[in-house]
């Protein structure tokens, strides 16, 4: 499920502003600590700490607009389906192909941020 889901995850991150783009890119898709991206970006720790959070926060808005996600009670993820078509917003990544509405995440070039 995770994996899946990280299929879906970058576009979304692209779509940040780039503080929050940054701050994610290098903490959860490149697995480098908070502590090192600070030190790499040049900023202070505490304030990379803030940068992730608030991405966090952004990240989770736009993927909870776009897709149904459901969460155990550890807040870890359980399920991850699109929305179904017609509900989703313009900008979101996952698009049904055909009667099996599995969906397909697509590229950051074909957003409007």
């Amino acid at each position: 499920m995770e994996r899946l889901v990280a299929t879906y995850v970058a576009p979304f991150i692209a779509m940040l502003p780039t503080p929050y783009r940054e701050a994610l890119t290098l903490t959860e898709l490149e697995g480098i600590t908070q502590k090192e991206a600070a030190e790499m970006m040049g900023v202070s720790f505490s304030g990379m700490k803030s940068r992730v959070q608030r991405g966090r926060e952004k990240l989770r808005a736009l993927l909870e607009n776009c897709c149904e996600i459901a969460l155990d009670a550890r807040g870890r993820l359980i399920a991850c389906e699109p929305r179904p078509h017609g509900k989703q917003p313009a900008n979101c990544c996952c698009e049904p192909e055909g009667p099996s509405r599995e969906a397909k995440p697509r590229s950051p070039e074909r957003f409007d941020v």
